[in-house]
């Protein structure tokens, strides 16, 4: 059983503009560009907690917090739990399964709260001894609850990605 705890601090500045309507004398009102920054700051939290039952089988837990902001400058607060299970088929080839939820909530400008919850099955196989590819899927339900209007959207995703992994430098 292995427990991994992380922290950081985060700091994020994003750069906008609002269409402003501005007075010109004598009698002329036009829009211009008004620039914008908006300076957020966090600490981010992790912990893990993963499992080796036998050789093959494993599981983990994961929850973590942090804050993001979004292109339009709204700022959420993002907490989430998952957890996740993984076979060795051979020992070339394991799959894998995560579900995970995900809480997001608007904290500055308004009241929007987005959850998703989200189930990802995967299949990994070992090229050679430093190049794997993985196969992955994922469906993802979001509920989002805005003032008014209540909306859920279901999305599917399909992804083919390749890792080549660098010798460790001290064994």
């Amino acid at each position: 059983t292995t427990l991994l705890l992380g922290a950081g601090y985060r700091l994020t500045s994003i750069k906008y503009f609002k269409n402003t309507l501005v007075f010109e004398p004598p009698y002329q009102y036009r829009f211009v560009k008004k620039w914008f920054t908006d300076t957020k700051s966090t600490y981010d939290f992790l912990a893990t907690l993963k499992t080796n039952w036998t050789d093959r089988l494993s599981s983990s837990f994961i929850a973590g917090r942090d804050q993001y902001s979004d292109v339009d400058a709204r700022t959420f607060d993002h907490m989430y739990v998952g957890t996740g299970v993984r076979y060795g088929v051979t020992d070339l080839t394991t799959v894998n399964c995560d579900l995970r939820y995900d809480y997001n909530n608007e904290i500055a400008q308004g009241t929007q709260q987005t959850d998703y919850v989200r189930v990802t099955p995967s299949i990994d196989r070992k090229l050679t001894k430093d190049l794997s590819v993985r196969l992955s899927g994922s469906y993802e339900v979001e509920f989002q609850d805005v003032p008014g209007d209540s909306q859920n959207t279901d999305r599917f995703r399909a992804w083919i990605e390749l890792f080549w992994q660098l010798p460790r430098l001290w064994e």
